[in-house]
């Protein structure tokens, strides 16, 4: 994790500065935006905010430690008549595929990374929701994992 160093203050990590540290730039934006076919226009107003965080490390000092993290997707159809009697929260929708999820992991030779929380995401529609799980192999055949490197100059070992 990087860390940042300042002489008046402790050091802290890039996470846990406040979110204010990291802008770089604002502004605001106008937008036309015409409805039903032109016969009715209006002008909304954006404000944008660019955020940067800072790192030493570049991608050719990815050495390959660690743990092999594999992301998985999880996408659901919400049920609507469920969702109108009662908006499930997005603890109470991971709790419902918990071991659903886990299984189609273990199918996989993986297990949940704890350490990482999942990820809910709720469409605006409310028709889809996807969950979103690190995961760690809990075998041996993964041993062949290439590093960002690697896959970024395509020169990733061979697995035959």
């Amino acid at each position: 994790m990087a860390r940042i160093a300042d002489k008046d203050r402790k050091v802290k990590s890039a996470k846990e500065r406040k979110v204010e540290d990291h802008i770089v730039g604002k502004a605001t934006v106008k937008e036309t935006v015409d409805n039903n076919g032109g016969h009715q226009s209006k002008d909304i107003e954006w404000d944008v905010t660019a955020a940067e965080v800072h790192s030493d490390t570049t991608l050719e000092s990815d050495t390959g430690y660690g743990k092999a993290v594999v992301l998985r997707f999880f996408d659901f159809l919400a049920q609507r008549e469920a969702f109108r009697q009662h908006t499930p929260s997005k603890q109470e929708l991971f709790n419902a595929h918990q071991l659903q999820i886990q299984s189609a992991l273990y199918l996989d030779d993986l297990k949940i990374y704890e350490e990482v929380p999942p990820k809910v995401m709720i469409s605006k529609n409310r028709r889809y929701y996807r969950i979103v799980v690190a995961a760690l192999p809990s075998g041996t055949i993964h041993k062949d994992i290439p590093t960002l490197s690697q896959i970024a100059n395509d020169t990733r070992p061979n697995t035959n």
